[in-house]
């Protein structure tokens, strides 16, 4: 018996499973949940379904996100199971963008240059209403407001003695969507007396490229940043979405730095070397499936946030559902993909809390999305909150 059959044959169908997956919460269709798939996956390997058949498009629906995962009695490894059965059939492409984030900074940067200035140039607000292609209204969706800045190599502690290193894994994307998370997380780490590395040849993480049966790409580029990264130092990365990736395959020792910063902050808030202003704020947060269900550390923003005085702190409702990000689902089916985003917007819209925190650039770039323009900003990373409200002995502020 080969390992699909047994992995696939761990499933009794039960059917606990059901109502935590978000494709079937959707449809309520047996062929888009997890039973549903495994059946399709044991047809599969046992040679009762072709590769070429149209109904194994039901397994590249799945969001993997892994909630079946967590309520599974038998501890089904459909992550695996999935994984091993893309394998043997043709799913969409998506190579296209597999190849751009396979690339160089240096040829990232040249690409990230000019969409931004296709933004100030005003020529996105220009020709949004002319774009034909559905695929080009997609990526232009997500074409999010774009901030550019050199980041240095190397960030001095703020605080003597050192008391150590860290290097900063931030992804392919961050540095121009989302470069707020990162300077809060090297401002963090500077008053914990860390000297803060952020190598200029780091490549993407490999993930998607992983998802979308390209493991010889991801293992490269794996190899690549295994390379670059200096293994005698901690490597953090500030997007749970490639920690988790980096986690499950070993393929670089990484550390979660919301988990790694909240070991660090706790003796330093307890021996009143570092302390926080109050923020009489409500915030909500967002609980990707990379930190929820693949990392199993969901507290840790609760407790970083509760750091900081007078702040609310509440989960957003229904968090065991995926918010339809997932990698490039996001932009292979934009239909999927909105539905479960809209439950999350709509929530946001009727609690107007001050502030929604989330740890994985894919999400924050989904949820951004979604929102009116005037709401975009109550998007936020928990990094954030705590370096703006971080009182330095210097009175820095971030």
């Amino acid at each position: 018996m080969n390992i699909l059959s047994q992995l696939s044959n761990q499933c009794v169908r039960c059917g606990i499973c059901l109502p935590y997956c978000p494709t079937y919460q959707q449809t309520l269709h047996e062929a888009e949940s997890p039973r549903g798939r495994i059946a399709l996956m044991k047809a599969l390997a046992e040679q009762q379904l072709s590769p070429e058949s149209s109904a194994l498009v039901h397994l590249d629906h799945c969001l993997q996100c892994q909630a079946c995962e967590s309520v599974c009695p038998l501890q089904v490894e459909y992550g695996k199971l999935l994984h091993l059965s893309k394998a043997k059939w043709q799913s969409p492409s998506f190579s296209l963008g597999l190849t751009l984030l396979s690339q160089s900074m240096t040829v990232l940067n040249v690409i990230a240059r000019v969409l931004y200035l296709y933004q100030q140039l005003g020529l996105q607000r220009i020709l949004r209403p002319l774009l034909y292609f559905d695929s080009l209204k997609t990526l232009d969706h997500y074409l999010l407001p774009m901030t550019l800045n050199n980041l240095a190599s190397h960030y001095p502690a703020k605080q003597t003695p050192v008391k150590g290193k860290v290097n900063l894994f931030i992804g392919c994307l961050s540095q121009w969507f989302d470069l707020e998370t990162i300077l809060s997380c090297i401002l963090l780490y500077q008053y914990f007396g860390f000297d803060v590395f952020i190598p200029k040849q780091q490549r993407c993480c490999g993930a998607l490229h992983y998802h979308h049966k390209q493991s010889f790409q991801a293992e490269k580029l794996a190899k690549h940043n295994q390379n670059i990264f200096d293994s005698t130092i901690p490597t953090v990365s500030i997007n749970t979405g490639c920690t988790a990736y980096l986690a499950q395959t070993e393929q670089l020792t990484i550390h979660n730095s919301y988990d790694h910063i909240l070991s660090l902050l706790k003796p330093l808030v307890n021996a009143s070397e570092l302390s926080f202003s109050a923020l009489n704020a409500t915030v909500m947060v967002h609980e990707p499936c990379s930190l929820r269900y693949q990392l199993k550390q969901a507290t840790v923003v609760y407790d970083l946030l509760k750091f900081i005085p007078d702040l609310e702190i509440n989960a957003l409702p229904n968090n065991q559902y995926c918010c339809g990000g997932a990698g490039s689902y996001m932009l292979q089916y934009v239909e999927m993909s909105k539905q479960l985003r809209n439950d999350k917007i709509a929530t946001i819209l009727k609690l107007k809390p001050d502030y929604v925190v989330t740890t994985n650039i894919g999400c924050y770039l989904h949820l951004s999305a979604g929102l009116p323009v005037a709401l975009a900003s109550v998007m936020v990373s928990p990094l954030t909150l705590l370096a703006q409200q971080l009182i330095s002995p210097t009175t820095e502020k971030f």
